[in-house]
Protein backbone atom coordinates (compact mmCIF):
# COMPACT_ATOMS: atom_id res chain seq x y z
CA UNK A 1 0.00 0.00 0.00
CA UNK A 2 2.67 2.42 0.98
CA UNK A 3 4.54 2.03 -2.41
CA UNK A 4 1.33 2.57 -4.19
CA UNK A 5 0.53 5.30 -2.79
CA UNK A 6 4.07 7.28 -3.09
CA UNK A 7 3.95 6.09 -6.72
CA UNK A 8 0.69 8.32 -6.97
CA UNK A 9 2.27 10.63 -5.20
CA UNK A 10 4.98 11.03 -8.06
CA UNK A 11 2.86 10.75 -10.80
CA UNK A 12 0.42 13.44 -9.59
CA UNK A 13 2.62 16.54 -8.40
CA UNK A 14 5.72 20.80 -9.39
CA UNK A 15 5.51 24.67 -9.33
CA UNK A 16 2.66 25.72 -11.76
CA UNK A 17 3.59 29.55 -13.21
CA UNK A 18 0.20 30.49 -12.82
CA UNK A 19 -0.71 28.59 -10.18
CA UNK A 20 -1.74 31.66 -7.56
CA UNK A 21 -5.16 33.07 -7.16
CA UNK A 22 -6.54 31.87 -10.93
CA UNK A 23 -9.04 29.39 -11.11
CA UNK A 24 -9.01 26.89 -12.94
CA UNK A 25 -11.96 26.46 -15.70
CA UNK A 26 -14.66 23.69 -14.95
CA UNK A 27 -13.51 20.46 -15.91
CA UNK A 28 -9.46 21.78 -17.15
CA UNK A 29 -6.70 19.61 -15.94
CA UNK A 30 -2.66 20.76 -15.28
CA UNK A 31 -0.19 18.91 -14.65
CA UNK A 32 3.63 19.96 -14.50
CA UNK A 33 6.17 17.55 -13.90
CA UNK A 34 9.74 18.07 -13.43
CA UNK A 35 13.07 18.31 -10.34
CA UNK A 36 16.07 20.81 -9.82
CA UNK A 37 19.57 18.70 -9.67
CA UNK A 38 21.60 21.42 -6.98
CA UNK A 39 24.54 21.34 -5.14
CA UNK A 40 26.22 22.39 -2.12
CA UNK A 41 29.32 25.18 -3.44
CA UNK A 42 31.32 24.96 -0.33
CA UNK A 43 31.37 20.97 -0.58
CA UNK A 44 30.31 19.97 -4.07
CA UNK A 45 27.82 17.41 -2.48
CA UNK A 46 24.47 16.93 -5.18
CA UNK A 47 20.74 16.82 -4.44
CA UNK A 48 17.90 16.02 -6.42
CA UNK A 49 14.40 16.92 -6.02
CA UNK A 50 10.93 15.60 -7.93
CA UNK A 51 8.28 17.86 -7.86
CA UNK A 52 5.29 16.96 -9.38
CA UNK A 53 2.19 19.74 -9.26
CA UNK A 54 -2.01 18.90 -10.31
CA UNK A 55 -4.54 21.16 -10.43
CA UNK A 56 -8.53 19.91 -12.03
CA UNK A 57 -10.94 23.02 -12.02
CA UNK A 58 -14.27 21.17 -10.09
CA UNK A 59 -16.42 24.18 -10.39
CA UNK A 60 -15.82 27.58 -11.84
CA UNK A 61 -14.91 29.06 -8.37
CA UNK A 62 -13.20 25.77 -6.92
CA UNK A 63 -9.68 24.35 -8.21
CA UNK A 64 -8.85 20.77 -6.32
CA UNK A 65 -4.92 20.05 -6.69
CA UNK A 66 -2.78 17.33 -5.76
CA UNK A 67 1.10 19.03 -4.74
CA UNK A 68 4.23 17.69 -3.38
CA UNK A 69 7.90 16.94 -3.94
CA UNK A 70 10.67 14.44 -2.97
CA UNK A 71 14.60 14.72 -2.39
CA UNK A 72 16.68 12.10 -2.44
CA UNK A 73 17.77 12.17 1.06
CA UNK A 74 14.39 11.36 1.76
CA UNK A 75 12.71 14.32 2.86
CA UNK A 76 9.26 14.26 1.01
CA UNK A 77 5.53 15.95 1.04
CA UNK A 78 2.37 15.47 -0.32
CA UNK A 79 -0.82 17.26 0.15
CA UNK A 80 -4.07 17.43 -1.31
CA UNK A 81 -5.65 21.35 -1.53
CA UNK A 82 -8.48 23.50 -2.52
CA UNK A 83 -8.12 26.97 -3.71
CA UNK A 84 -11.61 29.41 -3.46
CA UNK A 85 -11.08 32.88 -5.11
CA UNK A 86 -12.02 35.81 -3.18
CA UNK A 87 -14.78 38.51 -4.45
CA UNK A 88 -15.72 39.51 -7.40
CA UNK A 89 -14.84 37.70 -10.36
CA UNK A 90 -14.15 41.08 -12.94
CA UNK A 91 -11.29 42.40 -10.45
CA UNK A 92 -7.82 42.91 -11.92
CA UNK A 93 -6.23 41.87 -8.48
CA UNK A 94 -7.20 38.42 -7.59
CA UNK A 95 -7.21 37.08 -4.34
CA UNK A 96 -7.40 33.21 -3.66
CA UNK A 97 -7.21 31.53 -0.33
CA UNK A 98 -5.85 27.83 -0.51
CA UNK A 99 -6.73 25.11 2.22
CA UNK A 100 -4.62 21.93 2.29
CA UNK A 101 -4.14 18.62 3.91
CA UNK A 102 -1.15 15.39 3.71
CA UNK A 103 2.00 14.29 5.11
CA UNK A 104 5.41 14.96 5.30
CA UNK A 105 8.41 13.21 6.15
CA UNK A 106 11.71 14.50 7.78
CA UNK A 107 13.94 11.63 5.55
CA UNK A 108 14.73 8.27 4.73
CA UNK A 109 13.13 5.85 7.31
CA UNK A 110 11.63 8.10 9.13
CA UNK A 111 7.60 8.03 9.28
CA UNK A 112 5.44 9.87 7.63
CA UNK A 113 3.32 12.57 9.56
CA UNK A 114 -0.39 14.73 9.33
CA UNK A 115 0.11 17.96 7.84
CA UNK A 116 -1.82 21.32 6.92
CA UNK A 117 -1.65 24.01 5.40
CA UNK A 118 -3.55 27.45 5.02
CA UNK A 119 -2.22 30.17 2.32
CA UNK A 120 -3.73 33.37 0.54
CA UNK A 121 -2.52 34.29 -2.93
CA UNK A 122 -2.52 37.40 -4.69
CA UNK A 123 -1.91 38.56 -8.25
CA UNK A 124 -2.59 40.24 -11.19
CA UNK A 125 -2.13 40.44 -15.15
CA UNK A 126 0.10 43.21 -16.41
CA UNK A 127 1.26 45.05 -19.76
CA UNK A 128 4.33 45.25 -19.77
CA UNK A 129 6.30 44.45 -22.88
CA UNK A 130 4.03 42.06 -24.13
CA UNK A 131 1.99 41.22 -21.48
CA UNK A 132 2.62 38.81 -18.19
CA UNK A 133 1.49 38.30 -14.53
CA UNK A 134 2.71 38.90 -10.94
CA UNK A 135 1.43 36.52 -7.59
CA UNK A 136 2.57 37.01 -3.96
CA UNK A 137 1.44 33.54 -1.72
CA UNK A 138 2.25 33.08 1.89
CA UNK A 139 1.30 30.57 3.71
CA UNK A 140 1.84 28.64 7.04
CA UNK A 141 2.44 25.22 7.33
CA UNK A 142 1.76 22.46 10.87
CA UNK A 143 2.96 19.21 10.90
CA UNK A 144 2.23 16.26 13.65
CA UNK A 145 6.17 16.18 14.11
CA UNK A 146 7.28 19.66 14.32
CA UNK A 147 6.54 21.98 17.36
CA UNK A 148 6.90 25.40 15.50
CA UNK A 149 4.97 26.03 12.38
CA UNK A 150 7.01 26.69 8.87
CA UNK A 151 6.23 30.23 7.46
CA UNK A 152 6.64 30.50 3.85
CA UNK A 153 6.73 33.33 0.62
CA UNK A 154 6.35 32.74 -2.90
CA UNK A 155 6.34 35.61 -5.36
CA UNK A 156 6.88 35.21 -9.33
CA UNK A 157 6.91 37.76 -12.40
CA UNK A 158 6.57 36.82 -15.61
CA UNK A 159 7.19 38.51 -19.00
CA UNK A 160 6.22 37.94 -22.09
CA UNK A 161 9.42 37.97 -24.54
CA UNK A 162 7.76 36.26 -28.07
CA UNK A 163 4.59 34.87 -29.18
CA UNK A 164 6.67 31.55 -27.56
CA UNK A 165 8.50 32.79 -25.03
CA UNK A 166 8.14 33.88 -21.79
CA UNK A 167 10.64 34.78 -18.77
CA UNK A 168 10.02 33.75 -15.60
CA UNK A 169 11.17 35.23 -12.01
CA UNK A 170 10.69 33.43 -8.61
CA UNK A 171 11.32 34.21 -5.43
CA UNK A 172 10.94 31.54 -2.82
CA UNK A 173 11.59 32.14 1.13
CA UNK A 174 10.64 29.80 4.41
CA UNK A 175 11.52 29.90 7.54
CA UNK A 176 10.66 27.74 11.17
CA UNK A 177 12.80 29.87 13.15
CA UNK A 178 16.11 31.75 12.61
CA UNK A 179 17.95 28.54 12.31
CA UNK A 180 16.61 27.04 9.37
CA UNK A 181 15.25 29.81 7.20
CA UNK A 182 16.28 29.98 3.92
CA UNK A 183 15.76 31.82 0.70
CA UNK A 184 15.82 31.04 -3.50
CA UNK A 185 16.06 32.67 -6.60
CA UNK A 186 15.19 31.25 -9.49
CA UNK A 187 15.28 33.02 -13.03
CA UNK A 188 14.17 30.76 -15.94
CA UNK A 189 12.15 30.56 -19.34
CA UNK A 190 8.91 29.11 -20.84
CA UNK A 191 9.13 27.58 -24.23
CA UNK A 192 5.48 26.80 -25.74
CA UNK A 193 6.54 23.84 -27.38
CA UNK A 194 2.50 23.64 -28.46
CA UNK A 195 -0.71 24.35 -27.71
CA UNK A 196 -1.44 22.27 -24.51
CA UNK A 197 2.67 22.12 -23.66
CA UNK A 198 5.06 24.40 -22.05
CA UNK A 199 8.42 23.48 -21.12
CA UNK A 200 10.13 25.73 -18.20
CA UNK A 201 13.97 25.92 -17.58
CA UNK A 202 15.77 28.07 -14.93
CA UNK A 203 18.52 28.89 -12.64
CA UNK A 204 18.34 28.23 -9.16
CA UNK A 205 20.38 30.52 -6.67
CA UNK A 206 19.50 29.00 -2.72
CA UNK A 207 20.84 30.16 0.58
CA UNK A 208 20.81 29.14 4.22
CA UNK A 209 22.52 30.13 7.61
CA UNK A 210 24.98 27.18 6.61
CA UNK A 211 25.10 26.63 2.80
CA UNK A 212 25.02 28.39 -0.37
CA UNK A 213 23.34 26.15 -3.17
CA UNK A 214 23.65 26.25 -7.00
CA UNK A 215 21.06 24.69 -9.33
CA UNK A 216 19.11 23.66 -12.45
CA UNK A 217 15.35 23.25 -12.81
CA UNK A 218 12.85 21.95 -15.79
CA UNK A 219 9.54 20.87 -16.10
CA UNK A 220 7.43 20.31 -18.21
CA UNK A 221 3.83 21.23 -17.98
CA UNK A 222 0.62 20.18 -19.56
CA UNK A 223 -3.50 21.07 -19.91
CA UNK A 224 -5.90 19.01 -20.58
Amino acid sequence: MRRLLLALIFVLIAAAARAGPWPREAGAVFLATGGTYRFDLATGLPMAETKIHAEYGLTRRITLGFDGFQIDTGVAQALIFARMPLGRDDRRLKLALGLGLGGTRAGAGADWAGMARIGLAAGRDHRLGRGGWWTIAAAVEADEATPLPLARIDATFGLGLTPRLKGLVQVEGSTRDSADAQVALIPGVIWRLGPRTRLHLGLEARATRTSRQAGLRAGLWRDF
